[in-house]
């Protein structure tokens, strides 16, 4: 039986830090005009330009930015990253392969253990504490969830007593719940 702990590699060259970018942004082309969702403009600045900027304040120096359609416009917005101040390498997927295929094309790109965040949301999750917590407990995965006093436009995380996943709802589920974090 494979040995399922993370590995933490010896490699200091290859980012831990991926952010998928690759979304088609179909709900807010009505706002964006198929500006693709990494590029929306908040303050003046690309919104993906913020996240880079708010990773580099927490002394994230390279990452992996997933793209897929629009990529070419995101690489002449982004470019090397130096703007932002993250060093950026690009995963492209050549078609839409979801949430988990984007991810398992940049594996190579990686460090493992890595975070991975939404590069349509801003989060404040502490991923180092997070990070060491997930070693610590030689986990596969590990998520970050926060709790939302209404639901119903997330899909919701339900935890067993040990704080390990035991189900993903669907958007819909109304109320109080847990919901992914997005980094």
């Amino acid at each position: 039986m494979k040995d399922a702990r993370p590995r933490v590699s010896s490699s200091r060259r290859r980012p831990a830090h991926a952010i998928l970018a690759g979304g088609l942004g179909t709900r807010l082309r009505p706002v964006t005009g198929g500006v693709p969702k990494a590029l929306v403009p908040v303050r003046g600045r690309p919104f993906v330009e913020w996240l880079l900027v708010a990773l580099r304040r927490r002394r994230v120096r390279r990452a992996v930015l997933c793209t897929g359609l629009g990529h070419d416009r995101i690489e002449a917005a982004l470019g090397d990253g130096r703007r932002a101040g993250v060093r950026l390498t690009y995963s492209v997927e050549p078609a839409p392969l979801g949430t988990g295929g984007a991810v398992a094309l940049a594996l190579p790109l990686l460090a493992d253990p890595f975070v991975l965040w939404n590069g349509d949301t801003f989060s404040t999750v502490d991923w180092r504490g997070l990070l060491a917590r997930h070693v610590g407990r030689q986990a596969l995965v590990t998520i970050a969830v926060v709790p939302t006093a209404e639901a119903r436009d997330f899909g919701c995380v339900a935890l067993d007593g040990d704080h390990r996943i035991v189900a993903f709802e669907e958007k819909g589920v109304g109320g109080p719940q847990l919901i992914n974090a997005g980094g």
